[in-house]
């Protein structure tokens, strides 16, 4: 188990095993970018914790040695964030990504390149969006018998909007891939939100699958929970929880910040 606490100019290392590789290049002016490399040499599990009092530029780089079982749980909080993300997953790797966000404006690009044979990736995002968020993230299968799930759900309060864009991209040649994109936003606003699912797909021999959804709860599942005795702001609130907790096995991280407005 490694726990990493991520400022705007360093990082704080809280536990670390023999199995997660870490550099750290500290930005010299204000104008450079706090880089920000993590091998990954056997199965382990990262928390990540981003401690965003400030305005700040991130760039990640992940790469996920082959026969490795990877696990990251990450958590933002306040402030504004931009952050470009690199994951290199090598043959018979598997990485299971969580992220949970409850920061102000977002900017977050993720490059994701399955480079190996049966390289696995389940990326979630879930987020509360107060501000203006964007999500891209542009997913490379580069090897035959790839695969790749893709789940962004997002809730807009206050002034929040929420752009998503996720692209796919299996090349001609690149058999057996499985392909699959879950993109949903609940808004409790009424600003005007957008998901893009992009496919681009030249082998004929895989799987490509995308879903989207963007609106409020539906008022038959707000009247069920009603009917039961639960008061219509109870109800929402459980929705809310339902949704963004939907698939999270560590509800124990997220549950204190969905308490902040849902309550």
């Amino acid at each position: 188990m490694n726990k990493i606490k991520v400022f705007k100019d360093h990082l704080q290392i809280e536990t670390q095993d023999s199995h997660l590789q870490v550099n750290a290049m500290t930005p010299e002016s204000i104008f450079d970018v706090f880089e920000i490399q993590i091998t990954v040499t056997a199965s382990t599990t990262l928390i990540l914790h981003h401690q965003c009092i400030e305005d700040m530029k991130v760039n990640i780089c992940f790469s996920v040695l082959p026969n490795v079982d990877f696990h990251l749980c990450e958590i933002r909080e306040n402030g504004s964030l931009k952050v470009k993300y690199n994951y290199e997953l090598e043959e018979n790797s598997s990485t299971n990504v969580l992220k949970f966000y409850d920061c102000d404006e977002l900017k977050e690009l993720d490059v994701i390149c399955l480079n190996g044979e049966q390289a696995t990736i389940h990326h979630q995002i879930k987020t509360i969006a107060k501000k203006n968020q964007r999500l891209d993230m542009v997913v490379y299968h580069n090897a035959m018998r790839t695969n790749s799930d893709i789940v962004n759900q997002g809730v807009t309060i206050q002034d929040g909007k929420l752009q998503v864009q996720v692209t796919s991209i299996v090349y001609q040649g690149i058999k057996n891939c499985h392909v699959n994109q879950n993109n949903r936003i609940i808004m409790m606003n009424e600003h005007k939100s957008v998901i893009q699912p992009i496919l681009l797909i030249e082998e004929q021999e895989v799987s490509a699958n995308h879903a989207a959804y963007i609106g409020k709860f539906k008022e038959e599942q707000i009247f069920y929970l009603m009917s039961r005795g639960i008061p219509r702001n109870q109800a929402i609130q459980l929705l809310v929880e339902g949704f963004l907790l939907e698939s999270v096995t560590e509800p124990d991280l997220i549950q204190p910040i969905l308490e902040k407005y849902w309550r």
